[in-house]
């Protein structure tokens, strides 16, 4: 009985992507950020659109670049996403969850 099989005989089809976004300053401490994903791989395909509003809390920090980010992503024919994320110079934490 083999256990692992030969990983040589292992084989992924060709996964192919298109991407679009736009970003849009809203005001000194806003911005928003439209943007859409299609996958195609072997018979799968996957289609999906987000809008995201960031807010700059630079005003209310230690001089640090800290921003609060939420929206949601749509995937189509399948899930609605809320999306909510911290972010800072070098570091993003977010959290979503995918509602079918």
């Amino acid at each position: 009985m083999e256990i692992c099989p030969d990983i040589r005989t292992v084989r992924l089809n060709r996964k192919y992507g298109i991407n679009a976004g736009l970003t849009k300053q809203i005001n000194n401490s806003g911005k928003l950020f439209l943007y859409a994903d299609y996958f195609m791989q072997s018979g799968s395909r996957l289609a999906q659109a987000g809008v995201l509003y960031t807010y700059n809390l630079d005003a209310i920090s230690d001089g640090s670049n800290w921003s609060i980010t939420g929206g949601a992503v749509v995937r189509l024919k399948d899930a609605v996403i809320p999306v909510i994320k911290l972010n800072s110079d070098k570091l993003c934490i977010g959290l979503s969850y995918d509602i079918n």
